[in-house]
């Protein structure tokens, strides 16, 4: 279709058309019309009209055609304008994300300056394990030893459980596996802090907690720092033995938004692995 516009026998087909269209329009002009004369009008008339839209489109096709050029360059423009938008935009996040991370560090340097920190990026989940069990880009080679508490400036996120040279795999509080001795800080009694899956809770707590009361870590073991935010209280209630309460705890840290974390490789009063 679009070679046959452009063809030289579509032009005389166009021409003949408007010489005819003229011819008819000065004859009307210039002499009497007879019926025979009128009956050719009257035929040309609606090929005139058919000639005239004929024209205006391949006129505006033409244009068109000839535009074309012209307007994928300016897309192909617009979309490497994006494309440097986004780019800037990623850089923007990753420099905020460090500044973030940077600032939680000298918090809690300058609340706890004994602590020594390596700092890590989540490079993996366990698809089995969900939000409760993840890998870091950081391993023996800087120091990460498994039993390590890892944490970010909001509070506690969980222990290294296998160290490799240039990875570790981190256990959240969540995590079944995970436990941590722990106070209610209201009250100062002690208990232990366990993951269920998909959240964690508080155990053998010898005087109910209020809801909203905070969870801390209490340093028994030795292995993890006392005073480590762990959560705060959502529902208690007695435990079978009649003697200790259990409560359910939101924990402080949103793990599925987690992208980076602080190990905890050294503070004051940390017990030596044999």
């Amino acid at each position: 279709m679009k070679q046959f516009f452009l063809s030289g026998g579509f032009k005389v087909i166009v021409i003949m058309l408007v010489i005819l269209g003229g011819v008819c329009v000065y004859s009307a002009a210039a002499t009497p019309v007879t019926p025979a004369e009128q009956a050719i009008a009257v035929l040309a008339v609606p090929l005139q009209r058919q000639s005239t839209a004929l024209t205006q489109t391949v006129t505006g096709f033409w244009n068109r055609l000839f535009h074309y050029g012209e307007l994928e360059e300016n897309f192909r423009e617009v979309e490497q304008e994006r494309d440097e938008l986004k780019r800037k935009l990623v850089e923007y996040e990753e420099l905020k994300r460090s500044n973030l991370q940077l600032k939680g560090i000298l918090g809690i340097k300058e609340e706890h300056p004994d602590y020594t920190f390596e700092e890590a990026s989540i490079i993996s989940r366990d698809p089995e394990w969900g939000d409760n069990r993840f890998t870091i880009n950081k391993g023996t080679r800087q120091d990460v030893q498994e039993r390590d508490m890892v944490l970010v400036a909001g509070g506690l996120v969980g222990r290294v459980e296998k160290a490799g040279a240039n990875y570790a795999v981190v256990t959240a509080l969540t995590d079944p596996n995970f436990q941590v001795g722990a106070y209610d800080n209201s009250t100062n009694y002690l208990g232990v802090v366990s993951g269920n899956g998909d959240s964690c809770e508080i155990r053998y707590l010898t005087q109910e907690p209020e809801e909203g009361a905070l969870i801390v870590t209490s340093g028994a073991g030795g292995n993890c720092p006392r005073g480590l935010l762990i959560g705060s209280v959502k529902k208690s209630e007695k435990q079978k033995s009649g003697t200790t309460y259990a409560a359910s705890l939101e924990p402080v840290i949103d793990l599925s938004r987690l992208t980076d974390v602080m190990v905890l490789t050294g503070f004051d009063g940390q017990k030596e692995e044999p």
